[in-house]
Order: structure tokens, then C-alpha cells, then sequence
């Protein structure tokens, strides 16, 4: 609100010394006019040494600052959009990222756990392998001792066959508990 009440402040506002002139407020020299019109600068003059206020600054400095307002809250609003879209993006980019850390997580688990399957197995043919052969090496060695043994006793049986006598029957019986 422009309210001037002295003609030393007029003549300060109206030099331009303290940045903008009057004249850049709406202020007129005639308008276009001729210079005893209704709207001379002169009269405008005489209006102001009298300390009335204009309606069209009134208007003016309330249009400036609703216009002020509006702009501050539509930058406002714009930059609260913004930051939401960016912090939805981030949500967005966090989780793909997470997805992409997790997935790659699984396929080493599934990589690692395959692997060590095959080396269980590995490891298991292998003793599985040694064991049946000692086990086999064990069997054919049974087996020879006793087609020997077999061979050895049915000689024997028959040498003693013919020399079998009471005496010669005694049977040994031992209970093991």
C-alpha cells in the first residue's frame, strides 16, 4: 500500500531513487492524454500532498499478492509432486533391487546346493565302490578257504570213515549263555 503524506517523500518516490519509480505502479502522466485532462500527472500530484490513497495500488498490491500466493502455492504443489514421484520411484527402483538380490541369491543357493549334491553322490559312489569291492575280495576269499576246507574235510572223512570206532564219537557240547 503506497500512502505517501509529505511532498519531500512524493518527490523521493517519484525521482526513482530508492529503485522503482511510482510511474512503474500504475502511475500515469496523462495517460495518453493531453496534459489538462482529467488524468494529469499534476493532478495526481495534488491527490497524493493530500495523503489519499489510490484504489488501483490498493487493487493493484492485493492482486500482486494473491498472484504471489497462487504462484508460491502452485510451486509449491508442483515440487510436492515431484518429490512424491521421485520417493515412488525410489520405492519402486529399492524393490526391483531387492527383487534382483533376492533372485540372484536363489539361483547361487540352487547352484550351491546342486553342486554339493553331486559331490554327496560323488563321495557316496565312491565308498559305495571301495566297500563292495572289499566286500567282494572278502567273499572270494570265503569262498576259496571253503571249497578248501570242504575239499580237506571230505578227504578226511573218508580216511576216518573206515577207522570210526564208539571210542572215537565223543561229542563235545558246550552251552554259551
Amino acid at each position: 500500500m503506497l500512502k505517501l503524506r509529505s511532498r519531500r517523500r512524493l518527490n523521493h518516490h517519484l525521482s526513482g531513487s530508492h529503485g522503482k519509480s511510482a510511474l512503474c505502479k500504475g502511475w500515469t502522466r496523462g495517460g495518453g492524454q493531453e496534459p489538462g485532462g482529467p488524468h494529469n500527472f499534476r493532478e495526481e500530484r495534488a491527490d497524493l500532498n493530500q495523503g489519499l490513497i489510490f484504489p488501483e495500488d490498493k487493487k493493484t498490491e492485493a492482486a500482486i499478492k494473491i498472484q504471489a500466493w497462487w504462484r508460491g502455492l502452485l510451486v509449491r504443489r508442483a515440487l510436492l509432486h515431484a518429490a512424491l514421484r521421485a520417493w515412488i520411484i525410489q520405492c519402486w527402483w529399492r524393490a526391483a533391487l531387492a527383487r534382483a538380490l533376492d533372485k540372484r541369491r536363489r539361483t547361487m543357493l540352487l547352484l550351491y546346493s546342486r553342486q554339493e549334491g553331486a559331490v554327496v553322490k560323488l563321495q557316496a559312489r565312491a565308498r559305495m565302490w571301495r566297500i563292495r569291492r572289499c566286500f567282494c575280495r572278502a567273499r572270494a576269499a570265503a569262498c576259496i578257504i571253503q571249497a578248501y576246507w570242504r575239499w580237506y574235510a571230505s578227504r578226511h572223512r573218508k580216511l576216518e570213515s573206515n577207522h570210526t570206532t564208539a571210542e572215537h564219537l565223543e561229542i563235545d557240547i558246550k552251552i554259551l549263555v
